[in-house]
This record gives C-alpha cells, sequence and structure tokens, in this order.
C-alpha cells in the first residue's frame, strides 16, 4: 500500500480557490443506492455507504481521466481491479498497481492509459 501525504503545493492550490470566491459543495448527497452515476470518463456506482465510510466501483473508459479534484475533509484509496490505470496528483504521477491512500486534501486525478475499460474501487 502506498500513501500519498498533502503537500504544500494542494494547500496554495485550496487558498487560492478560497480566496477567488469561487463555489464549493462540501456535501454530496447522503445515498447514490440504484443508480449508476453517468461521467465523461465512463461510470461509477456506490456499492456500499454508511455514515463513516463509503465505497464506489468506477469504470475509466480507455484514454479517459477523471478531473483533477480533491476532497477537503476524507481520506480516499483507491484498489486496483482491472486495466491499466495512473493516479496522478499535482507533483507526480503513480502507476495504480496496488491499493493507494490519499489524505484529505491532496488533488488527484485517475487516468485510464490502457486499451481496455479499466476498473477501481474507491474508499472514502
Amino acid at each position: 500500500m502506498m500513501r500519498i501525504a498533502r503537500h504544500s503545493t494542494d494547500i496554495n492550490v485550496l487558498e487560492q480557490i478560497t480566496a477567488a470566491g469561487l463555489p464549493v459543495r462540501e456535501r454530496q448527497p447522503d445515498d447514490y443506492a440504484g443508480y449508476a452515476v453517468l461521467k465523461p470518463w465512463g461510470y461509477e456506482f456506490q456499492i456500499f455507504n454508511t455514515d463513516r465510510c463509503s465505497i464506489w466501483a468506477a469504470c475509466l473508459r480507455p484514454g479517459q481521466s477523471v478531473s483533477m479534484h480533491c476532497h477537503r475533509t476524507k481520506q480516499a484509496s483507491f484498489l486496483p481491479l482491472g486495466g491499466d490505470v495512473d493516479l496522478k496528483t499535482l507533483r507526480f504521477a503513480v502507476h495504480l498497481d496496488r491499493m493507494i491512500t490519499v489524505d484529505a486534501g491532496v488533488f488527484h486525478s485517475q487516468e485510464n492509459i490502457g486499451k481496455t475499460d479499466a476498473f477501481f474501487l474507491e474508499y472514502e
């Protein structure tokens, strides 16, 4: 397992977003049970949810990537299930070939660098 800690680069970007007065949505709806959430890069669906954690299964299409984002208050872990995915931060990229945890406030994105759909779990 690999853990990626928040860096001053992440903190600076969050401060810039806050200073610019851009709208920030702190919480998502409480329950996505029974719904596939379609995204430009593929889809995801919630397979487990409690008030303490949530597990999502994601399908990332070839050549597609999740937008660079961060979770201000929660840590996220990613477990590869199949395919060829890189996890990127503001400072570096690492191949998603084992479980990787990013701390709260770390900007991150996943990119499918393979030729077939890629699948991974996200634990938040």
